[in-house]
């Protein structure tokens, strides 16, 4: 019977902090998307701006018909097209106001999140491994979970983001360490409740 040691280098997994390339790529794919979805919302708004066109020059054409016709005209048309429009009128609305808000990138983050990656990936130390990280709102909080070989490490990480001029305007919560195994300590960084944010 042969025997495999899996704890040889090769078989180690990698616990290597996100790379600079990586997180290019993810900033590079969320403002792909921002432009794929105000590309598709322009095109939607121009479809919506000739129906609505059509349907005007068609409830002119039938108003016209019943102003001829007088009484034997029901209006029963141009009740539906005016219904129609009213919709279309909405639709349109509210696609423009969409458009709008991504056209002023006033979703709350104009700059994306690439300065914080890059600080995440400039700060991080090979005595510690980040198992996830997220920026909520708008990069306004950081939660983050992750294991570490020395417990003074991960509050040294956090003091150097905090300096960082790019976390200047995120808020840290509580720091949990608790012990994990294989002498690894387990740590997370929750998010800060109203007592504990940054004035």
């Amino acid at each position: 019977m042969q025997s495999i040691n899996l704890y040889q280098a090769e078989f180690q997994p990698d616990r290597s902090p996100l790379q600079l390339g990586h997180m290019l790529l993810l900033a590079t794919g969320f403002i792909l998307l921002l432009i794929v979805f105000s590309a598709w919302g322009l095109w939607g708004n121009h479809q919506l701006e000739n129906q609505l066109q059509q349907l005007q020059d068609r409830r002119a054409q039938l108003t016209a018909e019943r102003d001829s016709l007088a009484a034997a005209s029901s209006g029963a048309a141009s009740t539906e097209l005016d219904r129609k429009l009213d919709q279309l009128r909405r639709d349109i609305a509210a696609r423009k106001s969409l458009s709008s808000l991504l056209g002023d990138q006033s979703l709350g983050n104009s700059g994306g999140f690439s300065a914080q990656l890059q600080a995440l990936a400039k700060a991080s130390d090979s005595s510690f491994a980040l198992h996830e990280f997220r920026l909520l709102q708008d990069g306004r909080y950081i939660t983050m979970s992750g294991q570490t070989k020395s417990p003074a490490a991960v509050p040294a990480y956090l003091q150097k983001l905090e300096r960082d001029q790019a976390f200047s305007l995120t808020r840290f919560g509580v720091l949990n360490l608790s012990p994990g195994e294989n002498s690894f300590f387990a740590f997370s960084l929750g998010r800060p409740t109203q007592g504990e944010v940054k004035p």
